[in-house]
């Protein structure tokens, strides 16, 4: 028995117990478990910014169509479809879309009345307006 014990002295350690193997995954855990609200606040502000973005391009849009036909009030699909002289939309399909997939609206009856430009907006998913006005009022 004595002797057996001195043989396995004499090789080294060739692996890792299970205690340091959960430790690793345990500050691991801790890692990702930090990480990942970091990296969805990351994302939420990224479609935030992309809707203003898609926001202002279709205030551009509808500009540009009040420039060519000015005593219209044009929709979204107004914007998406040929133009009423034939020429192209001013605006893709896939510009009609906010980041979470839902539709923007204009809102001609909440339109300014110095500018006369149409309130522009979506909803986020946490119900708050993201909108083309200062303070989205």
């Amino acid at each position: 028995m004595i002797r057996r014990q001195e043989q396995q002295r004499q090789y080294p350690r060739l692996g890792f117990t299970l205690m340091e193997i959960m430790v690793v995954v345990a500050i691991i855990v801790i890692l990702v478990g930090a990480a990942v609200p970091i990296y969805n606040n990351y994302i939420s502000n990224a479609r935030r910014d992309s809707a203003k973005v898609g926001i202002t391009h279709i205030a551009n849009a509808v500009q540009n169509y009040r420039n060519r036909f000015p005593s219209t009030t044009p929709t979204l699909a107004d914007l998406m479809a040929q133009m009423p002289d034939g020429s192209a939309p001013v605006l893709k399909e896939e510009n009609g879309l906010d980041p979470w997939g839902q539709v923007y609206v204009i809102d001609w009856q909440s339109a300014d009345q110095r500018t006369q430009e149409p309130w522009i907006y979506t909803t986020g998913p946490d119900g708050r307006k993201i909108t083309n006005r200062p303070n989205n009022q």
